[in-house]
């Protein structure tokens, strides 16, 4: 999925909209999404992410980007950070999205994990756009022979596509 973006688009601090009506899931660390209807179709002036499931050969690779909040980064501004590496990705709980079962994924990566990040998008660049593989909710701990490792954890997979896609399909 490694290219890089063709141009960056900057809005201002002050475009804005808020949420009308929400769905999600949460039975697990790969089920914790959550699809949102807002006010204004802001994507229309700014672009939509792609979704992708996420495909166990990207592991390894530093190409995922991702933006947010955390406050150990800054209080008033988004950070944004590129280079980050997928380390591991386990199995998540099925979720059941317009009736039908899908699976989803624990996707454990190095990016920076701090209150705040929870709901940036993770995602790489294809040569039509950008797709999210993602959505960052937490750290994930994992048992190793030499101690715990902790990762930055998105949940992904064929059900966090299903959601995204059920999403623009009731309000797009």
């Amino acid at each position: 999925p490694i290219t890089s973006p063709s141009q960056d688009m900057v809005l201002g601090i002050n475009f804005l909209t808020y949420v009308r009506s929400s769905w999600w899931w949460n039975s697990d660390s790969g089920s914790d999404i959550q699809i949102c209807e807002l006010y204004d179709a802001i994507g229309e002036r700014t672009g939509y992410f792609g979704y992708r499931g996420y495909d166990s050969d990207w592991e390894d690779g530093d190409y995922w980007v991702m933006a947010g909040y955390p406050y150990d980064r800054s209080l008033f501004a988004m950070s944004h950070e590129t280079g980050i590496a997928v380390r591991d990705d386990d199995d998540g709980d099925d979720i059941e999205v317009d009736g039908s079962d899908y699976d989803t994924t624990q996707i454990e990566s190095d990016a920076d994990e701090a209150s705040g990040a929870s709901g940036s998008p993770l995602w790489g660049y294809w040569s039509d756009g950008p797709y999210a593989i993602g959505v960052h909710h937490g750290v994930e701990r994992d048992g190793t022979i030499s101690g715990t490792e902790i990762l930055s954890c998105a949940s992904g997979g064929d059900g966090f596509s299903a959601a995204a896609a059920w999403g623009r399909r009731m309000w797009g």
